[in-house]
């Protein structure tokens, strides 16, 4: 186990550890525990009237997303909040 730790450039104790390992499978990340209904629940066909409406007005006078988050807490008293979004 010293040679290996030697050639490798790792501890003896990494070796020994990984000698006496039997399963080398990566293990599986653990699932997100994510909510059974999307915060927009009940507020889609509002959105998608606006959105239609839209259709039909000039290309810059159409809702933005902050746009829609700014009526929906106005008019229709949502409460959840607004995250922009990062580019990747």
């Amino acid at each position: 186990m010293r040679e290996i730790a030697k050639r490798l450039g790792v501890s003896r104790a990494s070796v020994a550890k990984y000698a006496q390992q039997e399963d080398f499978s990566p293990a599986l990340p653990a699932p997100l525990n994510r909510p059974g209904a999307s915060v927009l629940t009940g507020f889609e066909h509002i959105i998608e009237g606006w959105l239609g409406e839209d259709q039909r007005r000039n290309r810059k006078q159409r809702h933005t997303a902050k746009r829609i988050f700014d009526r929906l807490v106005d008019e229709h008293g949502y409460t959840a909040g607004y995250t922009k979004s990062r580019p990747r």
